[in-house]
């Protein structure tokens, strides 16, 4: 199985070559988006977007639909053709108060979105999109790309750590349900903080 595993975390940008196209991928930690204190904050984004013109974006920290929106939409001023995935408001570990999700943006031209599932673990959603690669005319390749992304449970400790391990192992379980020779990406914020985690 083809595993395209991305590991830094706040912003990461990556060339994936398949069905003889390059797709830029790029993970970004949003920060509780669009809240927080900084001001003018689709206008940053946009500059770091514009520099990276990511074929397919992955967003961690989401605090709203209208957060993804207005990245979308800024893509789309910036270069036509993105679409945001489904937000859906955090279902895991629903008693927990400081709730955050993920989900992607990718360019219409080069992907259509087949499913999108959220998985459910001891702390955070996992969020899983199954993408149709297009050919260059636009019609439908037999290339999908799973893609995952997750936002790992922060914090040292033994007991963070444990589900950090937790939701990884769902994630992990998932995974081994798709067929071999799957295309698969996983990125987000894994929070690891040293080598033997």
């Amino acid at each position: 199985m083809k595993k395209y595993s991305i590991f830094f975390f706040l912003v990461i940008y990556s060339t994936l070559t398949i069905a003889q196209s390059d797709i830029k991928i790029m993970s970004y930690n949003l920060l509780n988006y669009p809240q927080g204190e900084m001001v003018n904050r689709i206008d940053t984004l946009s500059k770091i977007l514009d520099y990276h013109e990511p074929d397919l974006l992955l967003v961690q920290e989401l605090k709203s639909e209208q957060g993804l929106q207005d990245i979308a939409e800024e893509l789309n001023v910036l270069f036509g053709d993105y679409k945001a995935g489904t937000y859906v408001p955090q279902i895991s570990n629903p008693s927990n108060t400081w709730r955050l999700q993920q989900n992607l943006i990718y360019n219409e031209a080069i992907f259509e979105l087949v499913s999108e599932e959220v998985i459910e673990t001891p702390y955070r959603d996992v969020n899983y999109f199954q993408l149709r690669i297009l050919n260059e005319d636009g019609t439908p390749s037999t290339e999908l790309l799973h893609t995952y992304v997750t936002h790992l449970k922060s914090s040292q400790g033994s007991n963070n750590e444990q589900l950090r391990l937790s939701m990884v192992e769902v994630l992990i379980d998932h995974i081994l349900l798709l067929p071999a020779e799957s295309n698969v990406v996983v990125a987000g914020d894994f929070n690891v903080y040293y080598g033997g985690e």
